[in-house]
Parts: structure tokens; sequence; C-alpha cells
């Protein structure tokens, strides 16, 4: 969002009245750089949830998206603390991210619920500017729920038949380091992962197994923590002053536990108070919980005393469901109906010299050169997989897995193959996919292809896929396998930047008849390819498009 911070009055908006206005307005004017009240200074009207807020490059990056429930949405957008300004970054192909993490100078960002349900692990890497998709080629993974760092290496938290913790090895390639099995006919999930000492901490996910979900893993072995509570779910794990420090949630309550490396400690939070969100500055722990008996002030930010005790800063009208920090400002992000928030507490302080990126991405571009034998080989290869009728039985599993793995990704001349199986027929029998809705053969076959080639980086969508002659239906499920919506997300990461491509976007965008996340999928491919910030602001679109 481009523009200065402006005085707003409280309002509520319909859905396509929301279309036509930015759809983030900056609530409170620039005030020296201190927040002695927890403040708000940002509304995203879009979607409810402002979450997994991370300090990146002098800016707080957030995700605002549709939490805990099937949508799809999941637009970052970055705040500068220094001029009070929304800038809109990306949309991500996700019904919802998790927790990110900054590993060798580069914010990775998770696929928590990846649309393309590929069955491999996937993430969105920036280096503020430039973007890629990546995948996992380990284990079995249907959401990616937390990324970190241990022992010096990435390592990812993901869920499935089986919660597993994937470590990244020296030479790029994903490994599965730890299984966490689940209940009989059950899902399980490892949810949250930090390190204390020398060990890798991992935070679980189980119905149907009472039991310690927080585990200490020195390589492979994993060891329950001493004295940890049994509960359904730990998550949250933030380190703080040599302890580990997270959320026990057992269905009916919440709490917050400590573990130092040899005990588990309890700490005590007043009466009708969930923890929510947690944040380790350095220096001081930060709490944010909720109080669901308490209409008018739900929300608390506390501050942690090394004595087990909390100090209350304040308590504010917003449900808290993030926390981070920058520069001695304390960020919060909520949840509302009406729309989630970015609040801010504290006195910002002198920055520090800037620390330069380990790695910068470039955008990938197509060689001049190609290797038409590797061409042809990838070109045999894709036939194969899809020529199979029984790749397309049994949800798919088989072709998901077969695309999400191909060894060929980043690749030019995988994009030249791709493409061009892309304009030759497939057969088009009706299959059915794991949501209950049937499709063709022909459309989830094409899917996928579009969906592996946007991930790879290099390759073409034909325009006219974009607009389809017929209207996007939606399953109660939210799961969608439209090849236009596929189409769309692939323009965008491969930045194809050409008249016809922008000309069928601009048409999708003014499709009124599309859900808005529809719309959050052809903003965030406009913006990739042109580098226009308007985010929801369709006015501003169309009057950019009316002087190209």
């Amino acid at each position: 969002m481009a523009g200065q911070p402006k005085q707003i009055q409280a309002h509520k908006s319909s859905a396509r009245r929301a279309l036509f206005a930015t759809g983030v307005f900056l609530c409170i004017a620039w005030s020296g750089a201190t927040w002695s009240q927890v403040s708000r200074v940002a509304t995203f009207e879009q979607w409810p949830g402002v979450s997994h807020l991370i300090a990146y490059k002098d800016r707080i990056w957030l995700v605002n998206s549709q939490p805990y429930r099937d949508n799809n949405s999941a637009d970052i957008y970055s705040y500068s603390v220094a001029d009070n300004s929304i800038r809109y970054e990306r949309s991500l192909f996700s019904q919802d991210t998790g927790a990110p993490v900054i590993f060798e100078g580069l914010l990775h960002w998770p696929y928590e619920d990846p649309r393309r349900s590929a069955g491999s692990g996937e993430y969105a890497v920036t280096d503020g500017t430039n973007w890629e998709w990546r995948a996992m080629e380990s284990g079995s993974v249907m959401h990616v729920h937390a990324m970190n760092v241990c022992d010096g290496d990435l390592v990812a938290a993901t869920g499935s038949w089986t919660g597993q913790l994937h470590r990244m090895q020296q030479n790029g390639k994903w490994q599965v380091q730890y299984d966490y099995p689940a209940a009989t006919n059950r899902f399980s999930r490892i949810v949250s992962v930090d390190q204390l000492g020398d060990d890798c901490i991992v935070g679980a996910s189980a119905r149907g197994k009472n039991e310690a979900k927080l585990f200490s893993l020195n390589g492979d072995k994993p060891d329950p923590v001493s004295g940890w509570p049994a509960s359904e779910r730990v998550d949250n794990l933030t380190r703080h002053n040599n302890a580990i420090f997270a959320f026990v949630d057992s269905g009916n309550s919440r709490q917050l536990m400590r573990f130092d490396g040899n005990q588990s400690i309890k700490v005590e939070l007043p009466e009708g108070h969930r923890p929510r969100a947690m944040h380790s500055d350095g220096d001081t722990l930060w709490l944010a919980t909720h109080n669901a008996n308490n209409k008018q002030t739900p929300g608390a930010l506390w501050q942690y005393a090394e004595n087990n005790s909390l100090r209350l800063i304040q308590q504010f009208s917003d449900v808290p469901i993030s926390l981070t920090s920058l520069n001695g400002v304390v960020a919060i992000g909520t949840y509302s109906n009406s729309g989630g928030a970015l609040l801010l507490y504290g006195q910002a302080q002198a920055q520090q010299a800037k620390t330069r990126s380990v790695q910068s991405l470039q955008n990938i571009s197509t060689a001049e050169d190609l290797d038409s034998a590797l061409v042809e080989s990838i070109t045999q290869d894709l036939k194969s997989i899809i020529s199979d009728p029984d790749n397309t039985a049994n949800y798919a599993r088989v072709l998901r897995r077969s695309l999400g793995r191909h060894p060929h990704l980043k690749k030019p001349e995988f994009g030249v193959a791709v493409t061009q199986l892309l304009s030759q027929p497939i057969s088009g029998e009706p299959t059915t996919m794991f949501t209950g809705q049937t499709i063709s053969r022909q459309d989830l076959i094409r899917w996928f292809l579009v969906t592996t080639l946007a991930i790879n980086g290099n390759g073409r969508i034909e325009p006219s896929w974009i607009n389809p002659d017929h209207q996007l239906q939606v399953p109660d499920s939210g799961k969608v396998f439209d090849p236009s919506v596929a189409s769309i997300v692939a323009t965008g990461w491969l930045a194809q930047n050409d008249k016809a491509t922008l000309g069928e976007l601009i048409t999708r965008l003014n499709n009124m008849s599309d859900p808005l996340w529809v719309k959050a999928d052809v903003i965030g491919a406009l913006t990739a390819i042109t580098g226009q910030r308007f985010a929801y602001d369709l006015n501003a679109w169309n009057s950019w498009w009316d002087r190209q």
C-alpha cells in the first residue's frame, strides 16, 4: 500500500466494498516512534487474522489470512516502524502459513496448508524483494507448521499421517530426522520447534494419545521432557534465558510451561486468561493472553519476570494471536471477524547498523541454450506419469507425489518440457478427489503441471487459461482444483510480463462472481509481475491498466 498514515473512523464494510479499497487502513498519526500504550496502527479488512509476525530487514512482516479453517488466503505484508507505512508484499498459494524463520539472511515462509496439496512440504523464500517457491522432497507432508534453526541447520515441523521433523542437509536436500506416529486412524503433527543447549526441542499434536508431547531430540532419538504434563498439543515453543517456554493445550484448558533443561514448571496465569502468543526479544519474554469473559478488553500484554511471575502491561480490546519485536517496539497481531489488526507498544530505539543478507535471490531466467536431450527426457518421463490412469486414482496420490518430487525442478529444460506438454490433449475421464468433488482427469493433471511449473520458475502459461468459459465452483471444503486458479498464480511466479497475460489478469480481477480469495491470487500475480503495490484497490489497478 502506498501513501501516508491517516486517521480513520471506525466503520464496517461489505465484502464488495472492500474490493474497491486498499484493504489496509493506518489508524494513528505518526507519533515520534513512541507507543506508550498498546495502539492499533493498521487494520486489514480482507481476512480476520494477522499472525506469524517476524522482524526482517528493519520491517515487521506478517500474514493476513483466515486461520483455523479451510479457506484460500495468505497475504504477506510488511510494516515500517520508521515511517509508519504498510507495504503489500505477496500472496502465497496457501490456505494459511506456518511460523516463518530467517535462515542465512533469507526469510522462509512455510505453507501450513498448501492448496497444491502435493504431499511434499512447501515454503516460499524471499530476500525482501525476490521470491522463490520451494518444495521438500522428504517424508509425507500435508502441512508445514513451523520452520526454525537447530544446530545451525534449517528444520521444518510438519503434519500428516505422521508428524515429522525435517532437516536440510549440506547439499540442500531435505531428510526426515524424526517421526512422531499418530494414534490409529488419526493425524499427527510436529507443530513447533526450537533449540535448547545441544538439543532440538519439538512440540507435537495428536488426538487419541494422552501423553507428554514435548520431546528433546539428540540425533533422531526422542526423549520426553521430564515432568512435562500430558496434553493434546504443545505449541509456541520459545527459547528465553536458557529455558524453553511453551503452551500446553488439553482442549478445555491451555497453560504456560517452562523447561530449563532439568525440570518443568507451570507459570501461573490470572484466572480466565489463556495464553495465545509469546516472543522473546533477548532481554524480555513477552506474553499475550485472551480472556473470553472480559468482553471489553479481552486481550492483555504481559512481561515475564525471572521469579516465574507476570507483570501486566496493558489490556486491550483485540484478541491477540501473534507477537514479535523490532528495535524496542513490541508488535501484536490480532484476530477479529471485522478484520485482523496490527498493534504496537513501546519506545522505538535507534536502529543498529544493517546486517547484509548472506544470500540474495535472483529472478530465474530461461537459459538461451537448452539441453534438448534433457528436454526430451523430461517430456517422456512426465508423459509416462500422466498417461497412466492409475496415477489419478485414489485421490491422485501417486500423481501428486510424482510431480511434487520431480528431480528437474528449477531447470529451464523442465519449464520447456511442461509448457509443451500443457499444449497437448489429455484424456478427460472424471476422477474423485479427497474432498469428494469430481473433476476431469485433464483438469486435474493440468492443475498439478501448472503449479509444478510455478515452483520450477521457468516456462509459460497460456493467458486464455486465466479466464475460463465457466463459473468457478467452490465446494464446502474450500479445496478447489480449477486449472484457471493455478494458472493465475503461476503467471506471478513465472513473472510472465506480457500484455496478453496482464489483460487477462485485469479481466479476472474485475470478475465479481469470484470469491475474494481468487482476487487475492490475481492481486498477488499482478504485484509480482508489475511491481505495483495497490493490494485490494481495484480502482488503482484499473487506472494503472488504462494508462498502459
